[in-house]
């Protein structure tokens, strides 16, 4: 299963706070779906399932400090990734290099790529950063 993670929505962004949850433990949600308010140090934000099922499990409570990259709730069911994760205010578009390899294993990961440090030519995204960042969330690796 899937998990959701807190995103980054600012390049120097570490960690951020949970405000409210919009949905609970049971609901069904879409991919692109509202599903709780968070703050980080210099905005609060919309952060979107970007895949439809039902959450399984809330991981943080509101109120709770959660780091960029960690999960925060897992999703059950279609497992298909959102062509895109819509953030209510973006300060900064931040464009991704990554091999088609890597974009792949982020999707069936759950990895958003502008949270994974490309240490290919050019900063490039690579299999291997996927992999590394995968571990360092806890998320099983399929063979």
């Amino acid at each position: 299963m899937p998990f959701v993670v807190f995103p980054r929505v600012d390049p120097v962004m570490t960690e951020g706070v949970i405000a409210e949850w919009l949905k609970k433990e049971g609901d069904k949600v879409q991919a692109n779906e509202v599903i709780a308010i968070a703050e980080g140090e210099k905005t609060t934000f919309e952060v979107c399932s970007p895949y439809s099922g039902r959450i399984t499990k809330i991981l943080c409570k509101a109120g709770e400090v959660v780091k960029v990259g960690q999960p925060i709730c897992q999703i059950e069911g279609e497992e298909e990734k959102a062509p895109t994760v819509e953030i209510a205010e973006k300060p900064l578009a931040v464009e991704v290099k990554a091999s088609p390899l890597a974009k792949k294993l982020a999707a069936q990961l759950g990895i958003p790529l502008e949270e994974v440090r490309g240490t290919g030519p050019g900063g490039r995204i690579t299999k291997e950063d996927v992999l590394l960042a995968a571990r360092e969330r806890g998320i099983a690796i399929p063979e």
